[in-house]
């Protein structure tokens, strides 16, 4: 029960008989070797939980007495219920005890009760709010107790009522039906019993408890009639005219970007779908990819001949030939999800009578996962080295995903791009004229800082270096160096400290411009 995290508790005690349903109190697990349980026997007819529940609500609400907050309570009659309990392990049972609680547990240093039901009562005038949300629902009211008024020490050592606790309602009789009682910061309200509790409490949220207890109702709107026009303040017509203004230019506006959105969206969806799709949505994906590489003679044999299974893309290069097959799997590719283009490899170079012919696979592998948690490069020794000797290229879409923001960022040319995708084995792409510097040893101050071994290699303030990571280059300066501790301008064979203008990991590579 997570009672401790709340603010405002309301507490209602209607003598509501529900019938023992023997499932409902059913333990399905139970640990350690002994369960405790309560008795209900002979002659009792009807068990009240209603006490015992209140006690637990009192120790659940403890913190409530002390950071303050607010306890609504519709009062009944004052019970007491004895309540036995039976201790039961693996080879015994035996009774354990007694307790005793009252459906006014809940409550520390509460006042005196009396039972005493009736329907006559007077509303006092404490509040005119309070006393108003009590005339709207006055029907059907009904007490059930009566409660003393508290006294408190007095100067002169005598005792006098506490201030602290203010009647709201008396029956005819003059004897207290409701009150507020304050406690530090923590207010205590009792009503009787109303018939239309609900409408009541949304009265009380919304007009009176936000003045009683202000902190907790930041946002009431209980004064919500001072923004109409008849109470505006000086100035505030053009000044809330300015807004409209204001806000309609940039409504305009936000509609206008949210139009180029949508639309880049549906322009670029291609590059998501390489990640996501397979089949012929995955192949025309593809198709789109190399156009943006400015391929110029793309077929697409899928489209032209759906049954037939060939390869699925054919590029026209000014030197040859580029057959390529796509897939999308939901694993790791297999040997035939790599090697099958071999056999068409072949085909066309026969057709051709020439050996002018390149092939090349493309895999959307683990598609169901987020490409930085997928396997990379995912294909085994054994396939990369296949593909070698076959004289054939491996690459997954997760690589062309990364390459086109390499290409549109100026790290890599659409040429060079071009140009790598008719390597053998695993197609790797690289800025040109780059050089690997290498991988860092340490990484300091959140990513700004590595360490590294470089040989036969010189570093100066300010050279730019291209950062390898998922697949991706990142641009980079290099802000300061650091060899021998001490700051120098240039720094040669040994290990030298590196701070950059951008964060990187441990695991990247380090590149830079031959």
């Amino acid at each position: 029960m997570n009672l401790h995290e709340f603010d405002v508790i309301i507490v209602g005690q209607e003598d509501k008989t529900v019938p023992y349903e023997i499932e409902d109190h059913e333990r399905k697990s139970i640990k350690g070797s002994k369960i405790t349980y309560l008795i209900s026997e002979f002659p009792e007819t009807k068990f009240d939980p209603r006490p015992l529940s209140g006690y637990h609500i009192g120790q659940s609400i403890k913190d409530l007495y002390k950071r303050g907050g607010l306890i609504i309570f519709f009062a009944d009659n004052y019970e007491e219920v004895e309540y036995k309990t039976i201790e039961i392990g693996s080879d015994y049972k035996r009774q354990t005890g007694k307790i005793i609680y009252n459906n006014y547990s809940f409550f520390n240093h509460f006042p005196s009760i009396e039972n005493k039901t009736g329907i006559q009562f007077e509303i006092l005038a404490v509040n005119n709010i309070l006393k108003s949300a009590i005339e709207n629902h006055k029907e059907g009211l009904k007490y059930f107790a009566t409660f003393n008024h508290p006294e408190v020490r007095a100067e002169n050592y005598g005792y006098k009522p506490d201030p602290n606790f203010v009647p709201i309602i008396k029956n005819g009789n003059g004897e207290i039906i409701s009150f507020i009682q304050k406690r530090n910061e923590l207010y205590i309200l009792v009503f009787p019993q109303i018939q239309n509790k609900v409408d009541f409490l949304k009265e009380l949220f919304s007009t009176f408890l936000p003045d009683l207890k202000p902190s907790l109702f930041p946002f009431s709107t209980r004064f919500k009639w001072v923004e109409s026009e008849e109470y505006w303040l000086p100035n505030y017509s053009a000044l809330a005219k300015e807004q409209q203004a204001i806000e309609k230019k940039y409504q305009s506006k936000l509609e206008d970007l949210n139009i180029k959105i949508q639309q880049n969206i549906k322009h670029n969806k291609y590059l998501h779908d390489l990640l996501t799709s397979t089949g012929y949505e995955l192949v025309n994906s593809v198709e789109k990819f190399l156009h943006f590489l400015e391929f110029t003679e793309i077929r697409n044999t899928d489209k032209e001949n759906p049954p037939i299974k060939e390869e699925d893309l054919q590029v026209t290069l000014d030197n040859g030939l580029l057959v390529i097959e796509v897939k999308g799997i939901s694993g790791r590719p297999k040997d035939i999800d790599c090697n099958q283009i071999s056999k068409i490899k072949n085909r066309r170079a026969e057709e051709r009578k020439t050996f002018d012919v390149s092939a090349l696979t493309i895999i959307n592998h683990q598609r169901y996962l987020p490409p930085l948690n997928r396997e990379a490069p995912p294909f085994s020794n054994e396939q990369e080295n296949d593909a070698k000797y076959d004289k054939r290229g491996l690459i997954t879409t997760w690589q062309l995903f990364n390459l086109y923001f390499d290409i549109t960022n100026g790290l890599i040319t659409k040429q060079d791009a071009r140009q790598a995708l008719l390597q053998i084995g695993l197609v790797q792409f690289k800025p040109s004229n780059i050089e690997l510097i290498g991988i860092p040893k340490e990484v300091h101050y959140n990513g700004k800082v590595v360490v590294i071994d470089i040989k036969n290699q010189k570093l100066k303030k300010r050279d730019k270096l291209y950062i390898m990571k998922d697949g991706r280059f990142k641009e980079s300066t290099i802000v300061s160096l650091k060899q021998d501790n001490h700051i120098v301008e240039i720094a040669d064979n040994g290990e030298v400290g590196i701070k950059l203008d951008i964060k990187v990991k441990k695991d990247c590579e380090l590149w830079r411009k031959k």
